[in-house]
């Protein structure tokens, strides 16, 4: 049985630099309810958090540590960050961390600046301003599907510090916890980055005993990692999805960039037309390319109620097989 902390881990074996980091998403269903209202209420906990940690941690950032809370509504999470050197200072961070998520410093005079701050942002999308942080607004909330912006200003207006409490509340119990471990790590660095995470979110489970944590260690460099995500609304889920990565090399190559737009340019339709339209397989079937961690990924992309996410794979996996581009009328230049 899969337990409610899941951890990976995976230790730096390419450029040796001593530091350490850990991404946590504590997942639950009431995150990912309540439309605008739960986006705001789930905007002001988080954004509250960094508030409290800013004095207190002002020290460690000094030193070279980093950390970040943000919310992942559409995901039914929140995230936590940490990084810097590698030792037990990480893992303190990460207590602090955490324990503003779990327990948080409910302070009036905190939450007012907060949720002027937060509506002066979201105000700023709808009058399309620009800046950066109003574009970064405008990509996580005017999605389609998602709570119009001006929704969510209003309700973060309207909501108080007692409804905020509440959603929290709400969320954390019952929660669950993915880990991410990388960099110079070794086995009892993720034991203590469990540890952690494991008296701050489940030490006062009154449901009793929940079953053994699960811990998957990365493989090595260059050979290929299958990470299954739950879901926190599994119950309600009838999709399975796989999202296969392909590292085509360095960010900075322009040959590179180069090569992962024509690729893409050329094999999208065929690959939406086989599996989507041949094959029938769901909704949602594309490919694109993006870059994380100074690298440039291939991103191919099955959601599907039809087969199992084993099977999705294995079709993605044939058609990259089975296709080979046509370049017949296409004009090279010299």
């Amino acid at each position: 049985t899969q337990g409610r902390l899941v951890s990976w881990w995976k230790k730096d074996a390419t450029f040796g630099q001593p530091k350490a980091y850990a991404h946590c998403r504590v997942a639950s269903e009431a995150l990912g309810r309540g439309g605008a209202r739960g986006r705001a209420c789930a905007l002001l906990w988080v954004n509250l958090a960094l508030e409290n940690l800013e004095k207190p941690l002002y020290d460690a950032t000094c030193a070279g540590l980093s950390y970040d809370v943000s919310d992942a509504f559409f995901e039914s999470g929140v995230d936590l960050y940490v990084g810097g050197l590698a030792g037990g200072a990480v893992w303190r961070l990460l207590d602090a961390v955490c324990e503003e998520i779990a327990a948080p410093t409910w302070d009036a005079a905190a939450f007012e600046r907060v949720r002027d701050r937060l509506v002066r942002a979201l105000r700023n999308v709808d009058k399309a301003r620009a800046d950066s942080h109003s574009s970064r607004w405008r990509r996580e909330l005017c999605d389609e599907g998602r709570p119009p912006v001006g929704d969510v200003r209003d309700a973060v207006g309207a909501v108080t510090l007692d409804d905020v409490r509440s959603h929290a509340s709400r969320a954390l119990e019952g929660c669950r916890a993915l880990l991410h471990v990388h960099g110079a790590v070794d086995e009892s660095d993720v034991a203590a980055a469990e540890a952690v995470v494991e008296a701050r979110f489940f030490v006062d489970d009154v449901r009793g005993s929940w079953p053994a944590r699960r811990r998957i260690a990365a493989p090595a460099v260059n050979e290929p990692l299958r990470v299954a995500r739950f879901s926190p609304n599994a119950k309600n889920d009838k999709d399975s999805a796989v999202l296969k990565c392909y590292d085509l090399g360095p960010k900075k190559d322009v040959r590179t960039h180069a090569t992962a737009s024509l690729l893409v340019h050329v094999a999208k339709e065929p690959f939406f037309t086989q599996l989507r339209t041949r094959e029938q397989l769901g909704y949602l079937v594309s490919m694109s390319y993006s870059s994380a961690r100074g690298r440039l990924l291939l991103l191919l992309r099955v959601q599907s109620q039809r087969v199992c996410s084993d099977d999705a794979a294995a079709r993605v996996e044939a058609f990259l097989d089975a296709w080979r581009p046509d370049f017949d009328g296409v004009e090279f230049a010299a």
